[in-house]
Protein backbone atom coordinates (compact mmCIF):
# COMPACT_ATOMS: atom_id res chain seq x y z
CA UNK A 1 0.00 0.00 0.00
CA UNK A 2 1.37 3.41 -0.85
CA UNK A 3 1.35 5.74 2.01
CA UNK A 4 -0.14 8.94 1.76
CA UNK A 5 -0.17 12.22 4.23
CA UNK A 6 -2.86 14.48 4.82
CA UNK A 7 -0.58 17.36 5.55
CA UNK A 8 2.89 16.58 4.07
CA UNK A 9 2.83 19.56 1.71
CA UNK A 10 0.00 22.20 3.99
CA UNK A 11 2.68 23.85 5.76
CA UNK A 12 5.57 25.06 3.10
CA UNK A 13 5.78 28.20 0.88
CA UNK A 14 6.70 26.60 -2.11
CA UNK A 15 4.90 24.48 -3.34
CA UNK A 16 4.91 22.87 -7.27
CA UNK A 17 3.55 19.51 -6.95
CA UNK A 18 0.59 20.16 -9.14
CA UNK A 19 -2.09 22.51 -9.10
CA UNK A 20 -2.45 24.77 -6.37
CA UNK A 21 -5.94 23.48 -5.24
CA UNK A 22 -6.79 26.43 -2.66
CA UNK A 23 -6.73 29.09 -5.78
CA UNK A 24 -9.81 27.77 -6.99
CA UNK A 25 -11.67 28.38 -4.06
CA UNK A 26 -10.29 32.08 -3.49
CA UNK A 27 -13.14 34.22 -4.91
CA UNK A 28 -15.33 31.55 -5.04
CA UNK A 29 -17.19 32.89 -2.19
CA UNK A 30 -17.69 29.56 -0.50
CA UNK A 31 -19.77 27.94 -3.41
CA UNK A 32 -16.84 25.62 -4.10
CA UNK A 33 -16.34 24.48 -0.44
CA UNK A 34 -15.93 24.97 3.00
CA UNK A 35 -12.80 25.99 4.95
CA UNK A 36 -12.41 24.17 7.78
CA UNK A 37 -8.94 24.42 8.56
CA UNK A 38 -6.01 27.10 8.15
CA UNK A 39 -2.56 27.49 8.48
CA UNK A 40 -1.24 31.29 9.27
CA UNK A 41 1.78 32.60 8.71
CA UNK A 42 2.61 34.91 11.91
CA UNK A 43 4.94 38.19 11.44
CA UNK A 44 6.22 40.30 14.04
CA UNK A 45 4.12 43.37 14.76
CA UNK A 46 5.59 46.63 13.33
CA UNK A 47 6.53 48.67 16.66
CA UNK A 48 6.69 52.06 14.37
CA UNK A 49 4.36 54.11 12.24
CA UNK A 50 3.59 56.98 10.50
CA UNK A 51 0.98 58.29 8.94
CA UNK A 52 0.95 61.17 5.91
CA UNK A 53 -1.89 63.36 4.12
CA UNK A 54 -0.07 65.07 0.39
CA UNK A 55 -2.09 67.08 -1.31
CA UNK A 56 -1.32 66.76 -5.67
CA UNK A 57 -2.31 68.51 -8.44
CA UNK A 58 -3.33 65.60 -10.24
CA UNK A 59 -3.49 61.83 -11.07
CA UNK A 60 -0.45 61.80 -12.61
CA UNK A 61 1.75 62.96 -9.74
CA UNK A 62 0.15 60.80 -7.58
CA UNK A 63 1.29 57.81 -9.86
CA UNK A 64 4.75 59.36 -9.67
CA UNK A 65 4.87 59.59 -5.59
CA UNK A 66 3.87 55.89 -5.50
CA UNK A 67 6.76 54.57 -7.93
CA UNK A 68 9.15 57.07 -5.76
CA UNK A 69 8.03 55.63 -2.32
CA UNK A 70 8.25 52.36 -3.57
CA UNK A 71 11.41 52.48 -4.65
CA UNK A 72 12.92 54.11 -1.77
CA UNK A 73 10.64 52.98 1.21
CA UNK A 74 10.82 49.51 2.49
CA UNK A 75 8.21 50.35 4.88
CA UNK A 76 5.43 51.83 2.96
CA UNK A 77 2.62 50.19 3.52
CA UNK A 78 -0.96 52.35 2.61
CA UNK A 79 -1.19 54.58 -0.38
CA UNK A 80 -5.21 55.66 -0.28
CA UNK A 81 -5.86 57.91 -2.79
CA UNK A 82 -9.10 60.45 -2.28
CA UNK A 83 -10.67 62.79 -5.44
CA UNK A 84 -11.65 66.39 -4.25
CA UNK A 85 -14.78 65.58 -4.10
CA UNK A 86 -14.76 62.42 -1.47
CA UNK A 87 -12.83 65.04 0.77
CA UNK A 88 -15.50 68.13 0.68
CA UNK A 89 -17.88 65.04 1.15
CA UNK A 90 -15.97 63.48 4.38
CA UNK A 91 -15.50 67.45 5.88
CA UNK A 92 -19.38 68.49 5.85
CA UNK A 93 -20.48 64.65 6.93
CA UNK A 94 -18.24 64.78 9.90
CA UNK A 95 -17.91 68.29 10.08
CA UNK A 96 -13.93 67.97 9.51
CA UNK A 97 -11.61 71.50 8.92
CA UNK A 98 -9.55 71.23 5.62
CA UNK A 99 -6.68 69.87 6.55
CA UNK A 100 -4.32 72.32 3.95
CA UNK A 101 -5.49 76.13 3.07
CA UNK A 102 -6.25 75.71 -0.64
CA UNK A 103 -8.24 72.73 -2.04
CA UNK A 104 -6.22 70.46 -4.39
CA UNK A 105 -7.79 67.97 -7.29
CA UNK A 106 -6.39 64.76 -5.54
CA UNK A 107 -5.01 63.98 -1.99
CA UNK A 108 -3.21 60.83 -0.61
CA UNK A 109 -2.99 59.16 2.63
CA UNK A 110 0.34 57.43 2.98
CA UNK A 111 1.15 55.20 5.98
CA UNK A 112 4.69 53.44 6.74
CA UNK A 113 4.97 50.17 9.12
CA UNK A 114 8.18 49.04 10.20
CA UNK A 115 10.91 48.65 13.16
CA UNK A 116 12.86 51.87 13.86
CA UNK A 117 10.74 54.91 14.74
CA UNK A 118 13.51 57.13 13.58
CA UNK A 119 15.20 55.29 10.74
CA UNK A 120 11.61 55.03 9.36
CA UNK A 121 10.50 58.32 9.70
CA UNK A 122 13.48 60.02 8.34
CA UNK A 123 13.37 58.13 5.26
CA UNK A 124 10.11 59.19 4.92
CA UNK A 125 10.92 63.43 5.46
CA UNK A 126 13.85 62.53 2.81
CA UNK A 127 11.37 61.14 0.15
CA UNK A 128 8.80 63.61 1.03
CA UNK A 129 11.13 66.72 0.59
CA UNK A 130 12.04 65.25 -2.70
CA UNK A 131 9.01 65.05 -3.81
CA UNK A 132 8.11 68.68 -2.78
CA UNK A 133 10.94 69.87 -4.28
CA UNK A 134 10.26 68.40 -7.81
CA UNK A 135 6.61 69.31 -7.41
CA UNK A 136 5.07 66.17 -7.05
CA UNK A 137 3.58 67.04 -4.20
CA UNK A 138 2.21 70.21 -3.15
CA UNK A 139 1.78 70.07 0.47
CA UNK A 140 2.41 67.83 3.08
CA UNK A 141 0.84 67.06 6.71
CA UNK A 142 3.18 64.46 8.40
CA UNK A 143 1.41 63.24 11.91
CA UNK A 144 3.47 63.88 14.90
CA UNK A 145 0.98 61.77 17.71
CA UNK A 146 -0.88 58.79 17.26
CA UNK A 147 -4.11 60.79 17.65
CA UNK A 148 -2.62 63.25 14.85
CA UNK A 149 -2.61 60.19 12.67
CA UNK A 150 -6.34 59.43 13.73
CA UNK A 151 -7.38 62.75 12.70
CA UNK A 152 -6.13 62.50 9.16
CA UNK A 153 -7.17 59.04 8.51
CA UNK A 154 -10.93 60.46 9.96
CA UNK A 155 -10.87 61.85 6.19
CA UNK A 156 -11.23 58.48 4.56
CA UNK A 157 -12.93 56.90 7.15
CA UNK A 158 -16.12 58.78 6.94
CA UNK A 159 -17.05 55.90 3.93
CA UNK A 160 -19.77 54.63 6.91
CA UNK A 161 -21.61 57.90 6.94
CA UNK A 162 -21.25 58.59 3.98
CA UNK A 163 -23.28 55.34 2.59
CA UNK A 164 -25.86 56.09 4.77
CA UNK A 165 -26.04 59.47 3.51
CA UNK A 166 -26.21 58.72 -0.25
CA UNK A 167 -28.60 55.93 0.43
CA UNK A 168 -30.39 54.41 -1.83
CA UNK A 169 -27.04 53.94 -3.28
CA UNK A 170 -24.63 52.23 -5.59
CA UNK A 171 -21.49 51.35 -4.67
CA UNK A 172 -18.75 50.03 -6.59
CA UNK A 173 -15.37 47.93 -5.74
CA UNK A 174 -13.66 47.47 -9.03
CA UNK A 175 -10.19 47.13 -9.92
CA UNK A 176 -8.61 49.51 -13.03
CA UNK A 177 -5.15 49.19 -14.49
CA UNK A 178 -3.37 51.80 -13.21
CA UNK A 179 -2.47 53.22 -16.60
CA UNK A 180 -6.29 53.54 -17.00
CA UNK A 181 -8.05 54.48 -13.93
CA UNK A 182 -7.50 58.61 -14.48
CA UNK A 183 -9.37 58.20 -17.62
CA UNK A 184 -11.77 56.32 -16.18
CA UNK A 185 -12.50 58.34 -13.50
CA UNK A 186 -12.86 61.32 -15.70
CA UNK A 187 -15.44 58.87 -18.05
CA UNK A 188 -17.32 57.92 -15.50
CA UNK A 189 -17.58 61.42 -14.06
CA UNK A 190 -19.11 62.94 -16.92
CA UNK A 191 -21.35 59.95 -17.88
CA UNK A 192 -23.33 60.10 -14.23
CA UNK A 193 -23.16 63.87 -14.21
CA UNK A 194 -24.56 64.16 -17.96
CA UNK A 195 -27.31 61.25 -17.01
CA UNK A 196 -27.98 61.83 -13.22
CA UNK A 197 -27.08 65.28 -12.61
CA UNK A 198 -28.42 65.76 -9.22
CA UNK A 199 -27.05 62.90 -7.67
CA UNK A 200 -23.28 62.92 -5.61
CA UNK A 201 -20.57 61.06 -7.28
CA UNK A 202 -17.52 60.20 -5.06
CA UNK A 203 -14.12 58.31 -5.60
CA UNK A 204 -11.73 56.91 -3.90
CA UNK A 205 -9.23 54.25 -3.79
CA UNK A 206 -6.23 52.44 -3.04
CA UNK A 207 -3.94 53.63 -5.62
CA UNK A 208 -0.94 50.37 -5.09
CA UNK A 209 -3.43 47.31 -6.02
CA UNK A 210 -5.60 49.38 -8.34
CA UNK A 211 -8.72 48.96 -6.46
CA UNK A 212 -11.37 52.22 -7.19
CA UNK A 213 -14.21 52.80 -4.92
CA UNK A 214 -17.26 54.65 -6.08
CA UNK A 215 -20.10 55.66 -4.09
CA UNK A 216 -23.09 57.36 -6.36
CA UNK A 217 -26.32 58.32 -5.53
CA UNK A 218 -29.09 59.06 -3.78
CA UNK A 219 -31.43 56.88 -6.30
CA UNK A 220 -34.98 56.71 -5.60
CA UNK A 221 -35.89 54.80 -8.66
CA UNK A 222 -34.49 50.69 -8.75
CA UNK A 223 -34.29 51.17 -11.93
CA UNK A 224 -31.99 53.97 -12.29
CA UNK A 225 -29.86 52.28 -9.87
CA UNK A 226 -30.02 48.98 -12.73
CA UNK A 227 -28.93 52.09 -15.39
CA UNK A 228 -25.81 53.07 -13.25
CA UNK A 229 -24.49 49.59 -12.38
CA UNK A 230 -24.86 48.58 -16.40
CA UNK A 231 -23.13 52.40 -17.34
CA UNK A 232 -20.04 51.55 -14.92
CA UNK A 233 -19.91 48.10 -15.38
CA UNK A 234 -19.35 48.77 -18.68
CA UNK A 235 -16.74 51.32 -18.92
CA UNK A 236 -15.12 49.18 -16.44
CA UNK A 237 -15.23 46.12 -19.16
CA UNK A 238 -13.88 49.00 -21.57
CA UNK A 239 -10.76 49.86 -19.30
CA UNK A 240 -10.20 46.25 -19.02
CA UNK A 241 -10.85 46.21 -15.68
CA UNK A 242 -13.08 43.95 -13.24
CA UNK A 243 -16.15 44.64 -11.22
CA UNK A 244 -15.24 43.11 -8.01
CA UNK A 245 -11.52 43.77 -7.02
CA UNK A 246 -11.89 43.10 -3.06
CA UNK A 247 -15.73 42.50 -2.10
CA UNK A 248 -16.97 39.47 -4.21
CA UNK A 249 -19.78 38.86 -6.80
CA UNK A 250 -22.18 37.72 -4.03
CA UNK A 251 -26.19 37.74 -5.66
CA UNK A 252 -26.36 41.66 -7.04
CA UNK A 253 -23.10 41.10 -9.29
CA UNK A 254 -23.72 38.23 -10.64
CA UNK A 255 -25.93 39.58 -13.45
CA UNK A 256 -22.78 41.84 -14.54
CA UNK A 257 -20.45 39.14 -14.35
CA UNK A 258 -19.63 38.85 -18.10
CA UNK A 259 -17.95 42.04 -17.70
CA UNK A 260 -15.30 40.56 -16.63
CA UNK A 261 -15.46 37.14 -17.34
CA UNK A 262 -15.79 35.28 -20.84
CA UNK A 263 -17.90 32.45 -21.97
CA UNK A 264 -15.18 30.11 -21.91
CA UNK A 265 -14.21 31.28 -18.41
CA UNK A 266 -17.39 31.27 -17.20
CA UNK A 267 -18.71 27.81 -18.67
CA UNK A 268 -15.26 26.24 -16.97
CA UNK A 269 -16.26 27.76 -13.48
CA UNK A 270 -19.67 26.10 -13.69
CA UNK A 271 -17.59 22.68 -14.81
CA UNK A 272 -15.94 23.18 -11.57
CA UNK A 273 -18.54 23.42 -9.58
CA UNK A 274 -20.41 21.06 -11.20
CA UNK A 275 -16.97 18.58 -10.30
CA UNK A 276 -16.78 19.89 -6.94
CA UNK A 277 -20.11 20.13 -5.91
CA UNK A 278 -22.27 17.57 -8.16
CA UNK A 279 -25.38 17.92 -6.12
CA UNK A 280 -25.83 21.75 -6.38
CA UNK A 281 -26.14 24.13 -3.12
CA UNK A 282 -27.32 22.63 -0.23
CA UNK A 283 -29.61 25.13 0.76
CA UNK A 284 -31.75 25.74 -2.98
CA UNK A 285 -31.46 21.71 -2.95
CA UNK A 286 -31.81 20.47 0.98
CA UNK A 287 -33.28 17.13 -0.50
CA UNK A 288 -29.69 16.70 -1.51
CA UNK A 289 -27.81 16.57 2.17
CA UNK A 290 -28.93 13.06 2.67
CA UNK A 291 -26.18 12.07 -0.47
CA UNK A 292 -23.38 14.10 0.68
Amino acid sequence: MRPTSKRACSRVTKNTTGVDLKQLFIGSEGSLGVITRVVLKLEPKPSAANTVLCAVASFDDATRLLKYLRAHLASLSSFELVWQGFMSAAMDIAHLKHPFGNAYPVYVLIETLGESDDDDRRALEQSLERMLEEGVVQDVIIAQTIEHAKQLWAYRETVGELLSKLKPHAAFDIGIPMDRMEQFVEDARASLSERFPQQTRLFFGHLGDGNLHLLSGPYADASDLLEVEELIYAAVSEAQGCISAEHGIGVIKEPFLHYSRSEPEMELMKKLKGLLDPFGDVAARPQAAGRR
